[in-house]
């Protein structure tokens, strides 16, 4: 007959075995997971150590190409745009950086700026108040905001370019005769006075857009455009473009607008209407310049690096 006392000893002897032995089981393989740790640690050090040597490399690279750009700007720009007045033609929320570029190139290459107009967010057209006001500017008999805004572009287009020896515009009867210059300062000003856009002037003494005009439409952001800017974009561009008049749109790098790519995918403004979808960096902006110049001599290209893009920069024109 076993002790009771035994029995007991054994039992703990038992317990304690197995407890020394879950104890050094659990030691042994945490030395492996930690040796496996370390192990992964130092492949991850190295990898990242690497990594940052790239980024280092890149830096290095992007500090000596925007240095070559800017060299390349100086000896570009200068004179391209000498003696021509370009006419800006924006939206509310546009990137600062984006409007500063454009301004910045235009001016470096000579050109001068006659005014910036800028088309708000109220061409949302949200209520039929809204629709009836513009309907009534554009003596439109249109309820459609997508219409309206359509045949808001095509009026600016008509008017900016009236007495450049081009008759009407898209949609309008020859027999009408051409459009009076002076109808651009009305029709500004019933726009600017209804809040569908903004207007500077450069000099108050001169018109908004002078005869033989060239114009940019800069637009992008991050953010949503601030209404559908399709209808209105694509038949301004065209009817610049349809009057014989320089036209180029520009859109910064980052933005989400698709400005460009709306121009790119319309049937009759990709043949007709220049572009340049990183405009707001170095190399757009000589590009947007060079686009420029080409388009008066009515070569059109699509410069940058988004969708449906031709070049990063656009090639010299081989006509003679």
């Amino acid at each position: 007959m076993i002790d009771f006392r035994y029995h007991l000893i054994s039992i703990v002897a038992v317990f304690l075995a197995l407890g020394i032995g879950i104890l050094m089981g659990s030691y042994v393989l945490g030395e492996g997971l930690v040796k496996q740790l370390r192990s992964e640690f130092e492949v991850l050090k190295d990898r990242n150590d690497q990594l940052e040597a790239n980024v280092r490399d890149l830096e290095s690279q992007v500090s000596n190409y925007d240095r070559v750009m800017n060299r390349m700007r100086d000896w570009v720009l200068p004179g391209r745009l000498e003696g021509r007045t370009v006419v800006v033609l924006t939206y509310e929320g546009t990137d600062g950086g984006l409007s500063d570029q454009v301004t910045e190139s235009i001016e470096e290459a000579g050109g001068t700026i006659a005014s910036t107009i800028s088309a708000t967010d109220s061409l949302t057209l949200p209520s039929r108040a809204a629709r009836d006001q513009l309907a009534l500017i554009l003596s439109s008999a249109a309820s459609r905001s997508d219409e309206l805004r359509a045949e808001l572009g095509e009026r600016l287009g008509e008017a900016f370019t009236a007495g450049d020896g081009v008759r009407g515009g898209l949609g309008s009867d020859p027999a009408d005769g051409p459009i009076e210059r002076g109808d651009v300062e009305a029709l500004l000003n019933d726009l600017e006075e209804a809040g569908f856009v903004d207007v500077e002037r450069t000099d108050d003494e001169e018109p908004f857009a002078p005869p033989g005009s060239w114009f940019v439409i800069v637009g992008g952001a991050e953010g949503d455009a601030p209404f559908r800017i399709g209808e209105y974009t694509v038949a301004l561009g065209v009817e610049l473009a349809n009057a014989a008049a320089p036209v180029s749109v520009a859109e910064s790098a980052t933005s989400g607008w698709n400005l460009t790519t709306m121009m790119r995918a319309d049937d009759e403004a990709q043949e007709i209407v220049s572009t340049e979808d990183q405009a707001d960096t170095l190399a757009g902006s000589i590009s947007l310049v060079l686009g420029l110049e080409l388009a008066a001599d009515g070569v059109v290209s699509h410069s940058g690096v988004g969708s449906g893009a031709q070049e990063v920069i656009p090639e010299p024109n081989q006509t003679p």
